[in-house]
């Protein structure tokens, strides 16, 4: 029997997507998972705040943090797959 596709929805606009990825938002509070292109929107939004100078220096360094460690849907997916890889790459002893 064929195992079934997930139908997999963005939680923020609603599309359907053939992946979702955690989006963390910049307030740090509210977090989704979302298609590509709401990922990246988020992204754009951290780095517009970011760049604001009414922002506080605190709040700014939050923000730049999450710019810095963020990775893009592409790089989670890649990831994701090279741990699969390494996992099946893995030879487990023989249990007697």
């Amino acid at each position: 029997m064929a195992a079934s596709k997930l139908a997999l929805k963005c939680e923020k606009c609603g599309r359907k997507a053939d992946r979702v990825t955690l989006v963390l938002q910049f307030n740090f509070e509210f977090n989704y998972l979302g298609c590509d292109d709401c990922h990246s929107e988020a992204l754009r939004a951290i780095a517009a705040e970011a760049a604001n100078p009414a922002v506080d220096e605190v709040r700014r360094e939050r923000l730049n943090f999450l710019l810095e460690t963020a990775l893009t849907p592409e790089e989670i997916w890649a990831s994701a797959e090279a741990v699969k890889k390494a996992v099946k790459a893995v030879k487990l002893p023989e249990v007697a």
